[in-house]
């Protein structure tokens, strides 16, 4: 190890940056920095512990300096003269996960506190002198403490190599990276509450300890071997896979050397050993390959595993050649190459292979299919996993301070957004949504309803911007009678959806329209699709909605879910558009357009709102049966509504009308307006008093000396 913060003179002190971020999606300009003494423990630990305006999150640890390029790993600082382990258990009851922090707030004096998560969980940071100058020894450091948890209060912790002994006592390892977000103590999460804290050991009280001596003795544990490190610290190795020793035994032909070498290396670094070490033995493995695999292509191939990291996995494919794989849930087998993913029989992946000049690997590398947006990485050796979701160019941008400007420097796809959307407010919030679905890549709770002319250019924007820009195979534009359909497995492996042509009827309504709602809101949804047993997904998609239709949709008073503006003419009338010169320049363009929306001011709260306006209000209207809008215009005493509507409306007294300020009116009167507003002979009394009831107005005796009989309502 370097020398440590605390043996540096007076002269040499320098400062870290303590992260405070409200959202983990934030960007590092969004991010509030403090300023922090690395001396000073009570500064790191009180700098952390401290809550600014409510942030939600603060990070593992500090960084070098403030407002960094980006928030990742090679920017942290390891000059703290005190740093945590943060342990967060998943998969167990929160009374266990309180007891465990007190008992080890009763074993261990140093500096700790502990936060609730607000959801299943407690972050307990435990503070120990600097025991790490990397991120890597951080994370080894961190593993090495659980394991000495492991071993000396086994009814409280268990590594994650023995999680089948009680995956409850498990504690998530992830935490062990540098930049990830915690919870912040008394933070405030989105809904409002409080994430409550509560110091253990407050660092006034107490020195921070070393960590060295509960690892002294603690080299070794669940049958592992120990090694050398290549940091000077003792180091647990897991067993390499069958795989890796075979390539280290025997080798491997032409045509799997690089691949088999590559996941060869990744699993040596998996189970703890130096890239020194790994790069040795590979070496021996390679001179064992058919033909010599060269030294110099060994040494790369370890380079690349142990530099190629993001999020925990490694992208070990050569592009040009067939990646195969099982897949675990299915047993299906699949290859990738040149970034597409095929399925095919195992006799004919044979024959693919060998055009290919690659042999079967064997055994088969066995991975099991996700869909996570928030993942880069493709394949994960580590997690054993492979990510469906593919970050198109775009999702991988970051704001570069230019001022772009739509006139300038994306004129067509601007002028096509003031077609689509003529009214400036509205356009400006729609390009705030958007920006927010291709920022953050979260889910959003609101959708928006194109509605409008023929032509007006609709499909030219799903085609030629929303497909391109969130990835061709992961939007996926849905007709109308799909949308009717029983199965929905159009929602898998999806970030973005359009409804195309959604029109209203009334057969079905109820359930079109719950349907509809739990796609824009739910955060998982259930997929049925023929001959396949019903399962959840997580929902990831966001939602537009395109139509001819002056009623496409159903949306109620109270709606907190659509965005809906109407277009303007078909592009043909307006003089700018040419088809066979402008639909080209859209993509040409597409690049300027999401670097202006990854440089604009985004609002993640207000893309959360729904817009208010005239045409939504309209659609209200529409869709409003007729009891509900009597109702709706009785509590809300709309005179002028009644008055413009009633066929009789000169008979309609102004006692009758006094009454409907006081939220009453007689039930005869009641009767004669809906039939004067709504003509229908059959509606009776008792039918309009049941139906009445559903929008809590009731009907009983006035106070009055008359005793008349009214209908009555508190709103």
């Amino acid at each position: 190890m370097t020398a440590s913060v605390t043996e540096r003179t007076a002269n040499d002190i320098c400062y870290l940056y303590v992260a405070k971020s409200n959202n983990v999606y934030s960007k590092p300009s969004e991010i509030t920095f403090i300023k922090t003494r690395c001396d000073d423990a009570s500064a790191i630990f009180n700098n952390t512990y401290n809550v600014v305006e409510d942030n939600q999150f603060t990070t593992v640890l500090p960084y070098v300096e403030e407002n960094p390029p980006k928030r990742s790993t090679e920017y942290l600082s390891f000059d703290g003269c005190i740093q945590p382990v943060i342990l967060e258990f998943d998969k167990c009851s929160m009374e266990l996960q309180q007891e465990r922090a007190e008992f080890l707030a009763d074993e261990l004096n140093t500096p700790m506190f502990l936060v609730h998560s607000g959801n299943k969980s407690y972050h307990h940071y435990i503070y120990f002198k600097n025991f790490a100058d990397n991120n890597d020894e951080y994370k080894l450091r961190c593993k090495q403490f659980v394991a000495y948890l492991a071993k000396e209060y086994p009814e409280y912790y268990v590594t994650e190599q023995d999680a089948n002994k009680n995956v409850e006592l498990v504690p998530d390892y992830s935490m062990f990276t540098g930049n990830r977000y915690t919870r912040q103590a008394d933070g405030k999460r989105d809904n409002g509450v409080k994430q409550e804290a509560w110091i253990l050991h407050d660092v006034d009280d107490c020195d921070a300890l070393s960590i060295d001596i509960f690892l002294s003795d603690n080299n070794s544990y669940s049958g592992a071997e120990t090694g050398d490190s290549g940091l000077g610290l003792p180091i647990e190795k897991k067993k390499p896979r069958r795989s890796t020793y075979e390539f280290l035994a025997i080798g491997a032909s032409e045509g799997e050397r690089d691949n088999r070498c590559y996941q060869a290396a990744c699993n040596l670094r998996e189970c703890g050993y130096s890239m020194e070490d790994a790069t040795m033995m590979l070496i021996e493995g390679g001179k064992r390959c058919t033909p010599v695999f060269p030294e110099s292509e060994v040494k790369n191939k370890v380079k690349s595993a142990w530099s190629n990291t993001r999020n925990g996995g490694y992208n070990p494919i050569d592009k040009s050649r067939p990646f195969p794989f099982i897949e675990r849930s299915t047993s299906d087998y699949f290859y990738v190459l040149e970034d597409r993913l095929y399925q095919a029989k195992k006799s004919v992946l044979k024959d693919i292979l060998k055009s290919h000049h690659v042999e079967m690997p064997d055994p088969l590398p066995v991975f099991e299919f996700k869909f996570d947006v928030n993942d880069d990485t493709q394949i994960d050796f580590s997690n054993r996993t492979f990510n469906l979701f593919t970050p198109t160019m775009y999702h991988l941008m970051n704001p570069d301070g230019q001022q772009l400007d739509g006139n300038r420097d994306f004129p067509t796809i601007n002028k096509l957004l003031t077609n689509l959307i003529p009214v400036d407010s509205e356009r400006n919030h729609f390009l705030n949504w958007l920006a927010c679905a291709l920022r953050t890549r979260k889910k959003l709770m609101t959708a928006y309803v194109l509605k409008g002319a023929q032509g007006a250019g609709k499909g030219l924007l799903f085609g030629r911007v929303f497909k391109p820009m969130f990835g061709e195979t992961q939007t996926m534009q849905i007709e109308d009678e799909q949308l009717k359909q029983p199965f929905n497995g159009y929602l898998k492996n999806v970030c973005f959806i359009a409804f195309n042509e959604v029109a209203h009827d009334n057969n079905g309504r109820n359930s079109l329209n719950s349907k509809i709602k739990s796609m824009i809101t739910d955060p998982t949804i259930t997929i049925n699709e023929k001959f396949v047993r019903p399962f959840v997904i997580n929902n990831n998609a966001n939602c537009i909605f395109f139509s001819n239709e002056s009623v496409p949709l159903l949306i109620e008073q109270s709606d907190r879910r659509f965005n809906v503006v109407e277009t303007g003419d078909a592009l043909t009338k307006n003089n700018w558009f040419n088809a066979e010169k402008t639909i080209p320049m859209l993509t040409a363009e597409l690049k300027n357009f999401a670097q202006y929306l990854w440089n604009l001011d985004i609002n993640i709260g207000l893309a959360n709102t729904a817009l208010a306006n005239d045409v939504k209000n309209s659609l209200i209207s529409a869709s409003t049966n007729r009891f509900q809008e009597f109702a709706m215009k009785l509590k809300e005493a709309d005179i002028e509504w009644f008055i413009d509507n009633y066929e009789g409306y000169s008979t309609i007294d102004e006692w009758t009308l006094d009454q409907l300020k006081d939220k009453k009116i007689s039930k005869n009167k009641a009767l004669d307006l809906f039939k004067g507003i709504y003509p229908d002979q059959r509606i009776t009394q008792t039918n309009l008093t049941k139906k009445l009831r559903l929008f809590n107005i009731l009907d009983g005796r006035d106070k009055t000396f008359n005793r008349e009989r009214i209908y009555f309502w508190s709103t």
